[in-house]
């Protein structure tokens, strides 16, 4: 099967190299097809949108700013969905969120985190994962498994 035409007569060749096949296995930990995250992704965005008017949820603008600094901490995009999950359910993407002893966007135990931007919480929690759990799809596992992470 061709796959692209030639787009000139100065010697572009026809392609017929097949494209990779994406093992669903390998898009991300989970093993979840690119369907399925984009998903959601796509229902973790509504469902943020819906629950905007609530105290505890950040305004939507300052909620996405904080997903795409996320996501430029995150380089590989199914770790990044792994830690948008856990960051929705732990927090909502609030910093200001409050849970016993547990504090800000990653539900930290320190009470530093009160005093960090959302910035600097994001750093703080990408690093207690790497720290913890390797990997952030690891620490969605993890959550998934016992609760908590």
């Amino acid at each position: 099967m061709i796959y692209a035409q030639a787009i000139d007569n100065v010697g572009t060749m026809n392609r017929t190299q097949k494209p990779l096949r994406e093992n669903p296995k390998r898009l991300n930990c989970l093993s979840i097809t690119r369907s399925k995250a984009v998903k959601m992704v796509l229902v973790s965005i509504v469902f943020s949108i819906s629950t905007s008017g609530y105290s505890y949820a950040a305004p939507q603008s300052q909620t996405d700013n904080y997903r795409i600094y996320a996501h430029i901490k995150i380089y590989d995009f199914r770790q990044f969905l792994c830690f948008n999950l856990l960051i929705d359910r732990e927090s909502m993407w609030s910093p200001n969120a409050n849970n016993g002893n547990h504090y800000g966007l990653g539900q930290g135990m320190s009470k530093d985190l009160l005093r960090m931007n959302p910035y600097q919480q994001i750093d703080w929690s990408i690093k207690y994962i790497i720290n913890r759990y390797k990997t952030e799809c690891n620490a969605l596992k993890h959550s998934d498994d016992y609760g908590w992470y």
